[in-house]
């Protein structure tokens, strides 16, 4: 059943909490990219590439496990917050959505993972208690594409419910399941209304919200086979607004188009399936991106360019510090197809994943694209980064004067190791124009 706990006289929590609004700007591309890393993080073995598959299914409300204790206490935190101009429409919405005699669920299914660890005991540290119990705890470390344990949150954003189911059927052939609806605090009872619940709800086996030790088969058209291992994520009320799948497409690509080609790694939305074989046909598809900015289009056509293209791409390996091994690739344009030159590098580490880029290196049309291989200089360079894995910040070792020495140190020798090679691509490339 549904257990929503008391936070014993504790933090009263809304439904804008800081986790959940990192992903509001941008909800799928957010849900594709946070999806896509926790897959890469999980791959069982190197000879089987990672895939993941995003399909829509409609569900009758009775089979939604626990619908009617679920529907009672959205009701409540919508009476408890009807009057609020913040969180009083986005109750109305959620208390619609619920209601609603069928309802849209969106859902991501790994292959070639090891799914879940630990569902079967919910010990602490392993894998399914850290995605269902805990809050900025991971167990990654080293090169994983994901340490900061919030992304998770992105689903939850995805739905108009605030609810999420998490099925897993581990390399160890355990099973189980596990719901979680992230509401807000509301009075238990009216003779004591400073004991609130804590806003999150769990659907499980018992009071101590252990998983229910059996799969979750919520889309109806669709089971795991016996040796099909990993996760499916059911996002309940999934709002399938016009060029969701474009959205899902363009962060793939954008964020993950060197782990495709690099690793293997194949996505699938609906019926479209992007790998290294048909990246080339989707990319140069524009009626998949005009949901997205130019920018971001630019940005993937000049991955796929400078990937898979040798006309006019230099590219070279650099050693940083002590044995540290990047690659850059450089694209130079002519003037007639300048307007593609995206004027930056993009930033990407292993496991392969985007992160950044740098601007300025030169005045001339170029598109540059740097690959952090696995090792040291990648592992500091995941210490810094951002929850949102979009940037590298420094002053997040303040409290370790040492190694923010050290790592300021590398990440300048990369920069400056970038810089020149693309300023030596470019005066080759403009002394043979001028000759």
């Amino acid at each position: 059943k549904w257990r929503f706990p008391n936070n014993n006289y504790g933090p009263e929590n809304g439904l804008d909490t800081g986790d959940v609004e990192t992903f509001k700007t941008d909800p799928d591309a957010a849900l594709a990219r946070e999806i896509a890393q926790n897959v890469i993080d999980a791959q069982a073995s190197k000879e089987n590439p990672p895939k993941v598959e995003f399909k829509l299914f409609e569900v009758n409300r009775n089979d939604i496990p626990g619908v009617h204790d679920l529907t009672n206490e959205i009701k409540k935190c919508y009476e408890h917050k009807k009057d609020s101009d913040k969180e009083g429409k986005s109750l109305k919405h959620m208390k619609d959505w619920i209601n609603k005699e069928t309802i849209k669920c969106l859902r991501i299914s790994d292959y070639n993972t090891t799914g879940l660890l630990g569902v079967s005991t919910n010990e602490r540290g392993k894998p399914f208690y850290n995605l269902t119990k805990g809050s900025g705890v991971s167990d990654k470390y080293g090169t994983s594409g994901g340490s900061k344990g919030i992304g998770k949150f992105a689903s939850f954003v995805a739905s108009t419910t605030n609810t999420v189911f998490y099925s897993t059927k581990t390399k160890e052939n355990k099973k189980g399941y596990i719901g979680i609806s992230k509401l807000r605090s509301i009075p238990i009872n009216d003779d004591d209304p400073d004991l609130m619940t804590m806003g999150i709800g769990y659907f499980a086996a018992n009071k101590r919200n252990k998983p229910i030790l059996e799969e979750l088969r919520l889309d109806p058209n669709f089971k795991r086979d016996d040796e099909e291992f990993g996760t499916d994520v059911y996002i309940i009320g999934y709002n399938d607004n016009e060029g969701w799948m474009n959205d899902i497409i363009a962060k793939v690509l954008d964020s993950f188009m060197v782990a495709i080609m690099e690793n293997g790694f194949e996505v699938r939305v609906e019926d479209i399936i992007i790998n290294s074989e048909t990246v080339g046909d989707i990319v140069n598809n524009p009626e998949l991106f005009t949901t997205r900015n130019k920018r971001e289009v630019r940005d993937i056509n000049a991955q796929y360019e400078l990937l898979f293209s040798d006309e006019d791409v230099y590219s070279k390996e650099l050693i940083i510090g002590d044995n540290n091994k990047i690659t850059v690739y450089v694209k130079k344009y002519n003037r007639e197809d300048e307007r593609n030159a995206t004027k930056r590098c993009i930033m990407v580490r292993y496991p392969y994943m985007k992160i950044k880029h740098t601007t300025g290196h030169s005045f001339l049309p170029y598109s540059a694209l740097c690959i952090i291989h696995n090792n040291k200089l990648n592992e500091k360079l995941r210490k810094i980064e951002n929850p949102q894995h979009t940037d590298w910040e420094i002053k997040r070792l303040n409290e370790e004067p040492k190694e923010k020495k050290i790592t300021r140190e590398l990440k300048k020798e990369m920069e400056t190791a970038i810089e020149n090679y693309i300023k030596e691509v470019m005066k080759h490339s403009n002394s043979e124009r001028t000759d």
